[in-house]
């Protein structure tokens, strides 16, 4: 019986998990997390632990941020998240091997609120010259634990990508100037 109290227990637990995003920062955290979208507006929402066949996961979006505040927390009232309006430029498949960049498509014009996480929110980061969780490029030490990402970072649309998908006129000067080097 107790063998079976545990076989349960674990087929719940990993049937009913998911990951939770990491919107919780301090004021510090959320001051640098705008600083960094200021320089670089383009972010992933990108689910890289979630299951690629699920409902959340299916498609992995590039947005533009416009605008961004500072708020209370929903969760944690001591914590701070970023809240951001943002354009969707793009839509990406969500694979096995993560966003699949060769089937990238666009859609009219569509504007959305994301509050920005720190785990699913993936942005350029210069060292890699990629995209990566934004914990790779802002100290974030709530769960270090957790600090690995689920899949690889993977590269920004290539101009070339993104002709006739990616209509910003801003993001090919963005790209050149962040990925190309010029």
């Amino acid at each position: 019986m107790k063998n079976f109290l545990v076989a349960l227990a674990m087929i719940f637990a990993t049937t009913f998990t998911f990951a939770d995003s990491w919107d919780n920062l301090t004021k510090e955290q959320a001051e640098a997390v705008v600083k960094e979208l200021e320089e670089n507006p383009y972010i992933f929402d990108y689910c890289d632990c979630c299951d690629h066949e699920g409902s959340y996961a299916a498609k992995v979006r590039l947005l533009k941020v416009t605008s961004t505040e500072i708020k209370p927390c929903a969760w944690e009232p001591e914590s701070f998240s970023v809240t951001v309006d943002v354009i969707v430029i793009a839509h990406l498949p969500y694979t096995a091997a993560g966003p699949d960049l060769t089937k990238m498509t666009s859609n009219k014009k569509e504007i959305d609120v994301y509050t920005i996480s720190m785990n699913y929110t993936w942005s350029y980061n210069p060292g890699e010259k990629s995209a990566a969780p934004l914990y790779t490029t802002i100290p974030y030490d709530k769960y270090d634990s957790d600090k690995k990402a689920c899949k690889a970072f993977f590269k920004y649309p290539t101009l070339e990508q993104g002709k006739g998908i990616i209509k910003d006129g801003k993001y090919k000067s963005w790209y050149k100037k962040k990925v190309i080097g010029k």
